[in-house]
């Protein structure tokens, strides 16, 4: 979320533009065929669970943020160890504090 927000700041100030409508029209365009392709609902939009790693990755490039090297295997690892112990109910058991320690003391 922090990158999220380090880029909105950054559009309304006017350091970074938005792309223009016809890129984002396209862009919309492409995931809603791709979400077709594997026979995805087009409804769960928010969902970035195959796309986090590109979309974090395109949201520091455009904030000038650099990602710690290991993120991508913290991230998914810890991830993959909260699904088979939880279950369904992953989402609710996320500690926050400890993932941000973790990836401060991979840098």
């Amino acid at each position: 979320m922090e990158l999220q927000a380090t880029w909105v700041a950054k559009v309304l100030s006017g350091t970074v533009e938005l792309p223009s409508r016809e890129v984002m029209a396209d862009s919309v365009q492409k995931s809603y065929s791709e979400m077709g392709k594997i026979g995805s609902s087009k409804h769960p939009t928010h969902s970035l669970q195959n796309d986090e790693v590109e979309y974090v990755s395109w949201l520091a490039a455009k904030s000038d943020k650099r990602l710690p090297r290991s993120w991508k295997k913290i991230t998914f690892n810890t991830i993959v160890k909260r699904v088979l112990y939880y279950g369904e109910n992953y989402r609710d058991i996320w500690a926050v504090d400890k993932w941000i320690r973790e990836i401060d003391s991979s840098l």
